[in-house]
């Protein structure tokens, strides 16, 4: 057996998010998600050891923040995040249904005519 911590399974993803951060509400892109955490991207990042509320289309996450470099940071969840309910918040959830649909995958041919 390693050693090394097992990480959660990862999920690419590109969901803008707002954190509660000192009472104020800021902008972040959740750019990968798991149900222990996630990495985000934002203007101003919050530091190691800071604890935010994350919120997404009704969604809310709290938890700290695990590691920050540049723009980018780990947040750790203090709860499980449910990922089928929080991505199906998501425009993911609606692009991939609509990529599904028979008109998006043939516009090409409805086009010709």
């Amino acid at each position: 057996m390693s050693s090394e911590k097992q990480r959660s399974s990862r999920r690419m993803a590109t969901i803008k998010a707002k954190m509660l951060r000192s009472g104020d509400w800021q902008d972040l892109t959740i750019a990968n998600i798991s149900e222990t955490g996630l990495m985000g991207r934002a203007a101003e990042p919050p530091a190691q050891g800071e604890v935010l509320e994350i919120r997404h289309r009704g969604y809310a996450m709290t938890g700290d923040v695990v590691w920050a470099v540049g723009r980018r940071f780990g947040f750790r969840a203090a709860e499980p995040i449910d990922l089928t309910q929080l991505l199906s918040a998501s425009e993911i959830a609606a692009r991939r249904a609509e990529d599904l649909t028979p008109t998006a995958r043939f516009w090409h041919w409805m086009k010709k005519r």
